[in-house]
């Protein structure tokens, strides 16, 4: 605590240089860019200023590196690349669950960017998880305070400076009490109301603006602290060659006791095939196994069973890494041909898996919960590839995984789940494969499904097809596209909007 406070105290005889006055004042809109994505203020979408605040973070982060004099490692061009793409995401399409998922992804991305292009890493980046730490909670909160001493020395020195400060602190310290005022007057009045709604906004809007600057101000610091702590490269939780005396000392079991884990692991799954091969394998020729099992309970059953097997596998390998000592020779190569064995017959299992998810959708159509799933079997399956590649050539499994999960989540992010989602159950439907229209999935899919939805309608002669999507396009819950929003604003908004508001009898 003590050498806390000296530091703290330290910062006050610091000076302020340029670019964290500039880094401040970006700082604070990214903050207010950011405290809108998630009050908006409106049944709305995540949408236009989630790229926005991207755009500014990796602004603002470009032009304080370059005034550090600091040069970015293709590494940190790489998260930047994929943080910007993700963030120019928000504002192409609208996926509406997955939006909100992705927001902490975002994030995370950006971070790391910090610590890779501000040299901040722990052992060149080979403490992935220590990274994040520092980056999320350390960095920020450790100099939190120094954007509060950036403002405080803006402007000093100068008359106009202090007047300048003297207005602020009067409109902080009166604009909350102003609109207290006015709310309880308008409630008092209904000509004071009217003249103020001409005047004005409406004062509860006026409230929440207030409320998204204070949190905003608050936010702010945070990632001021984040830039500057990560150029100073002080005051981190961990140090490398802490970390690594701290692997050193985990690593406690004998390669034997490995082996012995894997080698049971592996006849288990030999013998699983060996009994149930004929059964699983069915889905990949698209065929149900005899029994009278039903497409539903074949699909149905084993999946998730399949799922948690994979990721118990995931792991022990990682525990494995974790906690075996250094082996012999021998000993060695019988633990990395287990590892590998392992890895191909969890392989097998998500190909099972995946298998008969894919005959599943074909039976039943996709939803969010089926697609999103199947996602993340092909990530773990590209996890094992990493792990079987990680046998034979030494680097940072961890970091690895990390930028390709980055790669598939931006993936993900484009190929615009939901509207793919619509569009292959309206195609299955229309051949037959699909008995029923579900419109409930449809609608679920938000303004994603309109464009394939009405081009549909326009198209099929189903009557009770048409007679379902009109009865949806009446639909209240859907009365968000009556107007275009500017914060939540997409392309597939803006499109979804203006053919939602459409005559869609008179267009066919």
């Amino acid at each position: 605590m003590k050498e806390n406070t000296i530091y703290l105290k330290s910062q006050e005889t610091q000076q302020v240089s340029v670019d964290e006055k500039l880094l401040a004042s970006m700082s604070l809109f990214m903050a207010y860019l950011f405290v809108r994505c998630f009050i908006p203020g409106y049944q709305g979408f995540l949408g236009m200023t989630v790229t926005l605040f991207t755009v500014v973070f990796a602004l603002a982060g470009i032009l304080y590196f370059n005034k550090k004099g600091l040069v970015f490692t293709g590494e940190g061009l790489y998260w930047l690349v994929m943080a910007l793409a993700l963030g120019a995401s928000y504002t192409l399409f609208i996926n509406q669950r997955l939006s909100v998922l992705m927001l902490p992804v975002l994030f995370a991305m950006l971070a790391y960017w910090v610590m890779s292009a501000a040299g901040a890493r722990t052992g060149s980046g080979r403490f992935f998880l220590s990274d994040l730490f520092n980056a999320f909670l350390v960095l920020p909160l450790f100099n939190y305070t120094r954007e509060w001493h950036v403002f405080k020395k803006m402007g000093s020195g100068s008359s106009a400076g202090h007047v300048l400060k003297a207005v602020l602190l009067g409109l902080v310290i009166g604009v909350p009490v102003l609109l207290v005022v006015l709310y309880l007057l308008v409630e008092a009045d209904a000509a004071f109301q009217a003249m103020i709604g001409r005047l004005f906004f409406n004062v509860p809007q006026m409230l929440l603006e207030v409320l998204r600057l204070a949190l905003a101000l608050v936010l702010s610091a945070y990632f001021f602290g984040l830039f500057y702590g990560a150029c100073k490269k002080e005051k981190t939780a961990f140090d490398a060659a802490a970390l690594e005396t701290g692997k050193q000392k985990v690593k406690k079991l004998p390669a034997v006791t490995g082996c012995t884990v894997l080698g049971l692991l592996c006849l288990a799954y030999f013998m699983f095939f060996a009994a149930q091969g004929g059964y699983y394998f069915s889905a990949f020729w698209g065929s149900l196994p005899g029994g009278g099992i039903t497409a539903a309970e074949y699909a149905r059953r084993g999946f998730f069973e399949l799922c948690q097997v994979s990721v118990i596998n995931l792991l022990v390998m990682g525990a494995g890494q974790l906690f075996l000592r250094e082996a012999q020779k021998t000993a060695r190569i019988l633990l990395k041909g287990l590892n590998v064995t392992l890895s191909i017959l969890t392989l097998l299992l998500i190909a099972t898996a995946l298998s008969k998810m894919f005959l599943y959708i074909e039976r039943f159509g996709m939803t969010q919960l089926r697609v999103f799933t199947s996602w993340f079997m092909l990530l773990l399956a590209l996890f094992f590839i990493v792990l079987i590649i990680r046998q034979f050539r030494d680097f940072a499994v961890m970091k690895t995984c990390a930028m390709v999960a980055g790669v598939m989540v931006v993936l993900l992010s484009y190929t615009n789940m939901d509207r793919m989602i619509v569009s292959y159950n309206l195609s299955a439907y229309e051949k037959g494969q699909l008995q029923e229209l579900d419109m409930a999935t449809l609608a679920a899919c938000g303004p994603a499904a309109i464009e394939p939805v009405k081009a549909f309608y326009e198209q099929t002669e189903d009557t009770e097809a048409r007679e379902r999507i009109e009865a949806y396009h009446h639909a209240e819950y859907a009365s968000y596209l009556a107007e275009a929003r500017f914060y939540g604003y997409s392309l597939e908004y803006e499109r979804a909007s203006a053919l939602w508001k459409m005559d869609w009898k008179a267009a066919e």
